[in-house]
């Protein structure tokens, strides 16, 4: 399904997100992309999900132990898009470019995120593997897999 810049925009605005972050743009347009049942409500849930999170983030906590996955606080937004039959593939990309957005906004504020002990270079590169695999012009243009390690939550 095609999805226009008001549309996602629109979608945003209904779920009470910044329609001008890239990455909240992001989690709109891969349930579209994935070719999820029902993108919008998937979208919508996936934002509101993401939402709670960045307002709370006690929600999903980080981890108890030392050693950390980039995408801990992404499984919820994972399942939800498996979980309304989205395109395991273009989800994983979705997934390892939202992940290395993780790794960026942890490198940008290292001291409010002292329990990460994983290599995050390391880690980075393996998502940039995972997300370069399936180019979609949909994803790429909003947050090119490339520049999601520059990138923030927002």
């Amino acid at each position: 399904m095609k999805l226009s810049k008001k549309e996602l925009k629109d979608i945003i605005l209904l779920v009470g997100g910044d329609k001008n972050s890239e990455v909240q743009q992001y989690i709109v347009a891969l349930a579209f992309a994935a070719e999820c049942d029902d993108a919008k409500e998937c979208a919508c849930l996936a934002l509101s999900t993401f939402l709670s999170e960045l307002n709370n983030p006690d929600l999903f906590p980080l981890t108890t132990d030392k050693s950390y996955d980039a995408l801990i606080r992404l499984r919820p937004l994972e399942i939800i898009y498996l979980g309304y039959n989205g395109n395991k593939f273009i989800v994983d990309k979705g997934m390892s470019v939202l992940g290395m957005v993780s790794i960026g906004s942890y490198k940008k504020d290292k001291q409010k995120y002292p329990k990460i002990t994983m290599d995050m270079d390391v880690e980075e590169k393996r998502l940039l593997q995972i997300a370069k695999r399936l180019p979609n012009s949909l994803l790429d243009t909003i947050i090119p897999p490339d520049m999601a390690p520059k990138k923030w939550w927002n």
